[in-house]
């Protein structure tokens, strides 16, 4: 594409954003705060204006209009009257400089509205700016993002009325008008603050107002547990029963309170600087005697980690954790899930087909432990270990 085409590209975009940004209070903010280059442009265009374009137009002039050696000698010792020609071509330049200056600026403010327009509509990544000046008092500021997913962005954020660095997830707006995922998110906030133990994620605030639903946690800087495979490999027999261990034992506590979790797997077990595991996002999390918050039938979960009796969308309990527990295992030893394909294949396979056998595809894995995975990944509930406790205590 052409400088060209480009420009006029660029142009368009950002028309057709500034018109979108009128009818939005909230990008006209956006866009006014992080008007960054224009800011710049024009500040600039202001400070060359006043100190060096007078010097340079008079230059210009007198390199257009040169004084007659004879004039130079008479005006010495008095002030020389220019050419009017001269004073004409000094105003003509700094007409053309000011009016240039002030069509670039203008060029960038519209451009700029274009693309934050676009950003805004593409994610909300833009929206901490405003959550952290005009929701919660002003009491997070947003540092960077950690990661997005279904139900919301994580960010890192800094509390600045206890002075401490935390991870704050929110609910997009649109996803925060819908009644039905704003009940589940407080939900999930009502369900972590119920818990207290030293391997689940710990809730500090919980914020709403008509557009935006926001949590704070502890921020863990070890990422999870999939970034680790991700970063480093396949982990070693004795650190996968470590960390799978603790992790069955923070999901113990949490049945016998009655709460299952539904969407257990590596990327919701986040390891801190020190490597100890924490289990989060229990955004799928049900209370066992609450009234239900999804229509009959419905499936929630991620499909590699998730039981028959969840893919079919019956009712679950403790025992639903024990089978993803056991599909996190089998992905942690054998570098995949226990059936591969696409989200479809794959439910189908979890409701009819038995996995393989984990010592076939990792030889290396303990009979003991490769037999506990089979038995966790039993298409019958009552054929799995009945607690997360008996599951640690065959891990240690």
């Amino acid at each position: 594409m052409t400088l060209f085409a480009r420009v006029l590209d660029e142009t368009r975009r950002g028309i057709l954003g500034f018109a979108k940004i009128r009818r939005d209070k909230r990008s006209v903010r956006l866009w006014l705060r992080t008007a960054r280059t224009a800011r710049l442009t024009a500040i600039s265009a202001l400070l060359v204006g006043f100190f060096v374009v007078p010097t340079v137009c008079d230059v210009i002039s007198r390199v257009l209009f040169p004084p007659k050696v004879s004039d130079v000698f008479l005006g010495m010792g008095r002030r020389e009257r220019p050419h009017r020609a001269f004073e004409t071509t000094r105003d003509v330049l700094e007409i053309a400089y000011w009016a240039g200056a002030a069509g670039v600026t203008g060029w960038l403010l519209l451009v700029h509205a274009g693309r934050v327009r676009a950003t805004t509509e593409k994610s909300l990544s833009l929206a901490p700016t405003a959550f952290a000046s005009n929701r919660g008092g002003g009491r997070y500021r947003i540092e960077k993002e950690l990661g997005r997913g279904g139900m919301g962005v994580v960010y890192q954020a800094f509390d600045m009325t206890l002075e401490r660095t935390v991870a704050l997830k929110t609910l997009p707006p649109e996803l925060a008008r819908d009644e039905a995922l704003a009940v589940r998110f407080v939900n999930e906030a009502r369900v972590l603050a119920r818990l207290s133990h030293a391997h689940i994620v710990p809730i500090y605030d919980l914020g709403r107002d008509p557009d935006l639903l926001w949590m704070a946690m502890e921020l863990l800087e070890g990422g999870s547990l999939a970034d680790r495979v991700s970063a480093h490999g396949r982990l070693s027999v004795a650190d996968i029963r470590s960390l799978c261990r603790q992790a069955a034992l923070a999901m113990g506590y949490a049945h016998r309170q009655g709460i299952v979790h539904r969407d257990f797997k590596p990327h919701n077990v986040l390891l801190t600087s020190d490597g100890i595991p924490k289990v989060a996002d229990f955004g799928l999390a049900r209370l066992m005697a609450s009234p239900h918050l999804t229509q009959a039938g419905m499936v929630l979960g991620s499909p590699t980690f998730m039981s028959p009796e969840q893919a079919g969308g019956r009712e679950v309990d403790g025992r639903t954790d024990v089978y993803a527990l056991g599909a996190t295992l089998f992905w942690l030893c054998a570098g995949r899930g226990p059936f591969e394909g696409d989200a479809r294949v794959v439910i189908v396979k979890h409701l009819t087909e038995p996995p393989p056998r984990l010592s076939d595809l990792a030889p290396e894995t303990p009979a003991a432990l490769s037999e506990l995975v089979a038995r966790m990944l039993a298409k019958d509930p009552a054929q799995r270990p009945a607690t997360m406790e008996e599951i640690a205590e065959a891990l240690a």
